[in-house]
């Protein structure tokens, strides 16, 4: 019995000096631990408005008032036109580096006007047609969250566009069926929100840690105070992440089944009967919402093929991965007594194939997704002679 209260007592005294320890080494690190989280409290009061009506917002490196969208030239004019997608959009107000070897190096943090070729481009033709536009382009948006990024741009910032331009994206079959599915939150089956992802996966976007650690870095408390906070909290974190991770993996051994793991990356086929039907009845939802706004004349549905099916194009190959092109025009298609009245498709693989010299596999970044800016510049240019012709 002796032994055993001392066991007890060295095992807590031996758990309480490694507590000091890490508590010690944070405090000392304290300014290092200031540099974490949201580089301001007011990111971090929007974030925290948002992250769980529209799962994620804006980059840390987007200005902080340009977190939910630009405007690119007044909207009080009489013509409004919203631009909605994912990071392809977002990169009208950011461009990417095109030297960009790794995701690491992808982003600008220094651009000059030179780098905002698509930008300028649509500056210029909006103020000499005198028509107001704002992009709500936004990384990684597939169109659950443009579903509720239209009410939230509505009730918030009393934005009513006449015209949308919403780019769609081969990753969006991915996204609406691993990052948001199970985010979707209806009542009297109307999309409400999609909530915030809770998530260990690296891959998601994950804002409760960040927040986290944002409250005890703002927070009015003393200085050991807050470390003392921070270091349980790392502490918590630490030890779910390792059991969280390693359970799921001792888990999946002894299953006769292996679970596959839900990936953005995963390149589908029409064999993914279930992944592709969800995705459109996504997008019919989008589609729906958005027609039924008083204020909407037309939607322009954009895509664009990724360097892997446009090689398929060019090289008339027998196509392998679903091209997102499909999916839209069967969705047009299922109904157009009612699409075809506003909605219209810029269907950028059937223009590549009518004009073989307009992208070439060069145009692409090294992730062979997003478009350098020359080439940029030349897809945002044919949305918007689109829009002219009709």
């Amino acid at each position: 019995m002796k032994n055993k209260f001392l066991i007890i007592c060295s095992v807590l005294i031996g758990l309480l000096i490694g507590y000091l320890i890490f508590y010690t080494f944070y405090f000392i690190n304290f300014n290092h631990l200031n540099k974490i989280g949201f580089s301001s409290k007011e990111r971090l009061e929007i974030v925290k408005k948002y992250y769980n009506i529209l799962n994620h917002v804006r980059p840390e490196y987007i200005k902080t008032n340009e977190l939910i969208f630009s405007e690119i030239n007044t909207f009080q004019n009489k013509k409004k036109i919203l631009f909605q997608g994912d990071s392809w959009f977002e990169q009208i107000n950011y461009p990417l580096n095109d030297d960009a070897k790794n995701h690491h190096d992808i982003h600008n943090f220094t651009l000059s006007d030179g780098d905002h070729k698509s930008l300028n481009y649509v500056k210029k033709w909006s103020q000499s047609k005198n028509i107001g536009v704002i992009n709500a382009g936004t990384s990684s948006y597939s169109p659950s969250l443009m579903t509720v990024q239209l009410d939230v741009l509505e009730k918030d910032f009393n934005i009513y566009p006449n015209i949308i331009v919403a780019y769609i994206d081969q990753t969006d079959i991915n996204d609406e069926n691993c990052r948001y599915k199970h985010n979707k939150v209806y009542k009297d089956n109307k999309l409400l929100r999609v909530g915030g992802t809770t998530t260990l996966d690296r891959i998601a976007f994950n804002y409760h840690r960040i927040i986290e650690i944002s409250d005890i870095k703002y927070s009015s408390k003393k200085k050991f105070l807050k470390v003392f906070d921070f270091a349980n909290s790392e502490i918590i974190f630490r030890f779910k992440k390792f059991f969280v991770r390693n359970f799921y993996k001792i888990s999946n051994i002894f299953r006769a089944e292996k679970i596959e793991k839900c990936s953005v990356y995963k390149k589908f086929t029409d064999k993914n009967i279930n992944e592709i039907s969800y995705f459109k009845l996504s997008l019919k939802e989008y589609l729906n919402r958005a027609i039924n706004k008083k204020t909407l004349d037309k939607i322009y549905l954009v895509s664009f093929p990724h360097l892997r099916n446009m090689k398929e194009i060019y090289e008339d190959t027998q196509k392998n991965i679903i091209d997102v092109s499909d999916l839209i025009r069967e969705v047009l298609s299922s109904d157009k007594g009612i699409y075809s009245k506003k909605v219209e498709h810029i269907n950028f693989s059937k223009l590549i194939k009518e004009k073989r010299d307009l992208f070439v596999y060069d145009d692409f970044l090294f992730d062979e997704i997003h478009l350098k800016k020359d080439a940029h510049k030349l897809f945002i240019g044919e949305i918007i002679n689109s829009i002219d012709k009709s």
